[in-house]
């Protein structure tokens, strides 16, 4: 039985699909910058404290603000920076 010759080199990028793309090769630095210049927000009750939900969603918005994107706030109670942060009291549980 014979194989098909793979016709791509080992240092070709491909997508999950196992295709060639040939932007990846083109644009390598935009590779994982796919958000450039998005807003995000993050909604709960409460983001404050030492809770997994608030640490998990800093995580989120670490690696999200290192991709350039810009996240804001939006909670019953909050310890974020209060210019990305809006407050509603309303929106907190107790």
């Amino acid at each position: 039985m014979r194989f098909k010759k793979d016709i791509h080199s080992p240092e070709e990028p491909r997508t999950a699909s196992g295709i060639f793309d040939k932007r990846d090769r083109l644009e390598p630095k935009k590779k994982y910058c796919i958000m450039k210049s998005k807003n995000i927000g993050f909604i709960s009750t409460r983001f404050a404290g030492i809770d997994g939900v608030s640490l998990e969603a800093s995580k989120w918005a670490q690696v999200l603000e290192e991709n350039g994107c810009c996240c804001f706030w939006f909670a019953g109670k909050l310890d974020r920076d209060p210019e990305k942060s809006f407050l509603v009291l309303e929106a907190h549980f107790l």
